[in-house]
């Protein structure tokens, strides 16, 4: 059967897998072997790493039959379940990058589109000295240069979250226990990705999108002041909470369509759930966006415009009487 495991040198190592994975290790499982002269051992081996049986092979008569209606009829299964698997500590790992998300460990932690605010603030605290560490910044330093309306404190709200998720991410899905300070460091220096963390490109357009964010973030730091002063960006002078940033950061992910309900709005851009419910109802009380669908399976949508066909018929009627003409 494939599970997802790395490939295994045999059936042995195979149990030790389904005994270490959390969503598979209520599972009994029944050993077969060849190995006749071995069996002794070897069924004892496997019953004490977490096998319910062992059957030789070939099989006697119904053997076989008789070991699994064993295992499934074993009613102190149920009120003697497996002890729990202790959590293992995060001692570093690979962070890669691509495009649109970024993983540790291998395990999707991030997705969404360059719009995304924690996609930004990863992809800033990845740069490097010369010395090969990472570069360190303050909240307000940050907030410049990911373009985080909100200032310091939308940056931290945004770590804040990030680290709430990676944490339960981790246990989820690799029975890791990841602290607060073990992937975004902060206090002291400033924020700053941890020393024990890798980081890798996966792909040319995560390559690109580094660059690009890189030139950007350069020109938006020495003109960030400039460009509110000359009043070209309005939202910011009457948004210091940056409510008009976030809201056309849940706006883009609606439209590109990959992140359509509450939840993973929130998660995608780096903002609390209740925060991003209350700018959808907003965004909807306003007619930008409709939700669509049953409660539990629906999802948003942009509000369709009108099509404004009454110029095209005024054209059309102009164009007539010129050519009558």
């Amino acid at each position: 059967m494939s599970v997802g495991f790395a490939r295994l040198a045999n059936g042995e190592h195979l149990l030790a897998e389904i005994r270490s994975t959390p969503k598979l290790r209520h599972i009994p499982v029944i050993v077969m072997t060849g190995y006749g002269s071995d069996g002794p051992s070897l069924a004892v081996r496997l019953m004490k790493k977490g096998a319910v049986d062992f059957v030789n092979k070939p099989f006697n008569n119904d053997a076989l039959d008789r070991a699994i209606l064993d295992a499934l009829g074993r009613k102190h299964e149920q009120s003697s379940p497996l002890p729990p698997t202790v959590p293992k500590q995060f001692d570093g790992g690979i962070m890669t990058f691509f495009s649109n998300a970024v993983e540790l460990c291998g395990v999707r932690i991030v997705s969404g589109n360059r719009i995304n605010l924690i996609l930004r603030i990863l992809n800033a605290l990845r740069q490097k000295r010369e010395s090969g560490k990472y570069l360190a910044f303050e909240g307000s330093e940050l907030a410049k240069l990911v373009k985080c309306r909100g200032g310091q404190n939308g940056v931290a709200g945004a770590i804040r979250n990030f680290r709430a998720n990676i944490t339960k991410i981790m246990q989820d899905e690799l029975a890791i226990t990841v602290g607060q300070q073990d992937v975004i460091r902060s206090g002291g220096q400033g924020y700053r990705l941890a020393d024990w963390i890798e980081t890798k490109t996966a792909d040319e357009n995560a390559v690109t999108l580094q660059k690009d964010f890189q030139c950007q973030a350069e020109h938006d730091t020495g003109n960030a002041n400039r460009d509110t002063g000359n009043g070209t960006t309005n939202d910011t002078a009457n948004d210091d909470d940056g409510t008009a940033n976030r809201r056309e950061q849940i706006i883009e992910q609606i439209r590109l369509g990959t992140n359509t309900q509450a939840p993973a709005i929130a998660l995608a851009i780096g903002y609390s759930l209740s925060t991003v419910k209350r700018d959808l109802e907003v965004l909807k009380a306003n007619g930008t966006i409709t939700f669509n669908g049953p409660t539990k399976t629906g999802g948003y949508r942009l509000q369709t415009q009108p099509q404004q066909t009454q110029p095209q018929r005024s054209n059309l009627a102009a164009e007539t009487s010129n050519a009558a003409d």
